[in-house]
């Protein structure tokens, strides 16, 4: 009774550090950003987009500057190669802006 009871504990033992030792799973994610223009009069807009490519990708979630938000996008069915997600920015006075974007999560589909 105490030997299989000793490999049992064994067993769980190995089990639990197999597990804690196996190596997680990162796929990388290739951003770009681009606007429709780049020069722009005063009334006009310009729509600012990002792409991100991954292998299976299902959704993204990236945030604008400038109070322009956040902006979601889910493939469905899931599985493919690039999303895109645009907002539209029209500036308020003459002068020079940088918008940035931040995508915080790429959701792959296993």
């Amino acid at each position: 009774m105490k030997k299989t009871l000793r490999q049992a504990l064994c067993f769980v033992l190995i089990l639990c550090m197999s597990l804690v030792a196996a190596p997680r799973t990162a796929q990388a994610a290739n951003v770009s950003v681009s606007a429709s223009s780049t020069n722009i009069t005063l009334g006009q807009s310009v729509t600012i987009t990002a792409t991100v490519s991954a292998a299976n990708l299902g959704g993204i979630n990236c945030s604008f500057s400038n109070g322009l938000g956040n902006e979601v996008n889910d493939a469905n069915p899931p599985g493919v190669g690039a999303l895109s997600v645009s907002k539209t920015f029209t500036p308020s006075a003459p002068g020079s802006y940088t918008i940035t974007v931040s995508c915080s999560q790429a959701m792959t589909y296993i």
